[in-house]
């Protein structure tokens, strides 16, 4: 090896690197190895606290300063990262740098080669958490958002000037917030704690990526289907499909019990799980409450209009049959209808049939006795019977107490009787008069008595 020991470099020759001490001794100094001829501009400066690279005066333990390319960045493959790291055998590296402009760091994987080609960064590959803006995640990946709208996670659209397509962020009071844009910048969907949440971006399926429809509900094969309404963190209603029956439930309790029922057939049912008819109604306990009532709140009915209407237009000779309008039935079977005659009466029949009979004799009661002893009066309704008939005059009726003493089996109800005012869940808030009624039925066969006992005597007269 040539030596150049006691021997002087020409002044002619361009000096590459120059150190400034002879002592590199562990002292805290600095030792410059300086750029050539280029006065204190030091490539490399080294003490016992610190190192710099680029800069004689390092700010940190190892301080790396770009001189020459000051415009770093990490998608310009002119400009040298900052710090490199490589493993041998590979063009594969990871670069650190910093923006020229000072808006940025960046860290990048790639071939150092063809910038172009870049690789996949992995942070904590085989475990432990990942914080932004925390030094304690204790999550896998965990955001310490400052409040506002410049805080949280921002995914813009790379192919649209970067312009912004979710937000997940806290607004100014903390309360969590997920907002998603579609390609026109319009926000489409929001999750809001703390406010309006809503989907605008087209159908949304629970338990299904293919929703058919602004709302799809897929409970998939074999299971319930049901939305839960709750008050309090209590359910008090549910609704949807109860997979075992075919049949969509609306209930306060479980579908065994439900409130509505419709069937796949169109058969709907309320208190009953299983109509049998288009509608049928079902109740264990009526108490004091119908089954089906009809309100109307208008103030001034006119003459023509109709509470309740049966329709059998479709049909050209619907008289030309025994069809039953409506029918009543015990638990022995029919008890009445009302029917259609043939020549175009409608009639109310009450069950009659020999058949159903035992024990058949002749009545005992007095009919001329009975009708001679009814009293047939002129009446005004009092205020008892409702404003809208209050001070209403009647012509030759009734009055179901008088009727009760002379034939009880033409009246419905007890002289002076009262009924208990019930609220909805069944307890007493007071008494209402339970109304007495007259049958005009129950009087006919009677009536009928009466006359056969008049037409005998009448014969008797006859044939004396």
């Amino acid at each position: 090896m040539a030596s150049l020991t006691g021997q002087t470099i020409a002044d002619t020759y361009k000096r590459l690197l120059t150190i400034d001490s002879e002592n590199f001794a562990a002292d805290a100094s600095a030792k410059y190895i300086k750029d050539g001829d280029a006065g204190t501009a030091s490539a490399l400066s080294l003490s016992t606290t610190r190192v710099g690279i680029g800069t004689d005066t390092p700010s940190a333990q190892l301080h790396l300063m770009d001189g020459l390319n000051a415009a770093a960045h990490a998608d310009d493959e002119n400009v040298l990262p900052l710090l490199r790291l490589e493993p041998t055998g590979t063009s594969h590296s990871l670069d650190f740098g910093v923006h020229s402009g000072g808006t940025h760091a960046w860290i990048q994987a790639r071939d150092w080669y063809d910038y172009t080609d870049t690789d996949n960064l992995a942070l904590n590959p085989i475990g432990g958490n990942v914080g932004i803006g925390t030094s304690s995640p204790t999550n896998q990946l965990e955001v310490s958002a400052v409040r506002g709208s410049t805080g949280g996670l921002r995914i813009s659209d790379d192919a649209d000037s970067d312009n912004a397509r979710c937000y997940v962020r806290l607004d100014g009071s903390g309360n969590g917030l997920i907002e998603l844009n579609n390609v026109s910048e319009t926000e489409k969907v929001q999750i809001y704690t703390a406010g309006v949440s809503y989907f605008n971006g087209g159908n949304v399926g629970i338990g299904t990526d293919s929703p058919a429809q602004l709302l799809d509900i897929n409970a998939g094969a074999g299971a319930d289907c049901y939305l839960q309404f709750s008050e309090n963190g209590s359910g008090k209603w549910f609704m949807g499909n109860e997979y075992n029956a075919d049949s969509f439930v609306i209930s306060n309790g479980t579908e065994a019990s439900a409130e509505l029922t419709i069937l796949t057939g169109g058969n709907v049912g309320i208190g009953t799980t299983s109509p049998a008819a288009l509608l049928e109604l079902e109740s264990a306990n009526l108490g004091s409450n119908p089954m089906l009532q009809l309100k109307c709140t208008e103030a001034d009915l006119d003459s023509n209009e109709i509470f309740m209407r049966i329709d059998a237009d479709q049909d050209a000779n619907i008289h030309g049959a025994d069809i039953r309008l409506i029918t009543f039935y015990d638990s022995g079977g029919e008890m009445g209808y009302i029917t259609t005659a043939s020549d175009g009466v409608v009639n109310a029949i009450t069950a009659s049939d020999v058949r159903l009979k035992k024990n058949i004799k002749d009545t005992t009661i007095n009919g001329l006795s009975i009708i001679n002893a009814l009293k047939i009066r002129d009446y005004s309704w009092n205020e008892k019977a409702g404003k809208a008939r209050d001070n209403l005059k009647v012509t030759a009726q009734y009055v179901a107490d008088e009727v009760y003493e002379v034939y009880p089996l033409a009246t419905t109800g007890k002289p002076g009787a009262m009924k208990d005012i019930l609220d909805d869940d069944g307890n007493k808030t007071g008494e209402e008069i339970d109304v007495m009624g007259v049958s005009d039925a129950r009087l006919i066969s009677v009536l009928i008595k009466a006359v056969q006992e008049l037409s005998a005597k009448v014969t008797a007269l006859e044939n004396a």
